[in-house]
This record gives C-alpha cells, structure tokens and sequence, in this order.
C-alpha cells in the first residue's frame, strides 16, 4: 500500500531559503580565507585587558555633563 507524499508548504521554502543563506555564506567565507592565504591570526583580533580597561576610562572621563533640573 503505497502512501501519498506531503505537499510542500511555507516551512519546506523557508528551509529551502535557508539552506541555500548556509551554501552562499559558506562560499563567501572560503572565497575571504583564500584572500588571505587561509591565515588566521586571532591574537589580534582579541583584545587584551589593558586595552579594555583604558577604553573604560576614556569612556568615563568623556562623560556628558549633567542635565540641569527642570522647575
């Protein structure tokens, strides 16, 4: 006895959709590393602590003055 197949709805094209979102972004991330010679340097991406901290500082220390209160 043979069972009729299921018709494809929204869900089946919104996977499709996806699908094919996965294939392109994975081309384009081969095509970048080729760019670069499939080298990758994460130290530099990453920021060290000091960094962070006087970022903290920087941001403090150009803090907008307080607004005057309103009568």
């Amino acid at each position: 006895m043979l069972v009729p197949a299921a018709k494809s709805d929204i869900y089946v094209a919104l996977l499709g959709i996806s699908l094919a979102a996965i294939l392109i972004s994975c081309i384009l991330m081969v095509l970048l590393l080729m760019r670069y010679d499939w080298k990758i340097s994460v130290s530099s991406a990453a920021p060290t602590p000091s960094a962070l901290a006087t970022d903290v500082v920087q941001l403090a220390s150009t803090a907008p003055a307080a607004l005057p209160a309103r009568c």
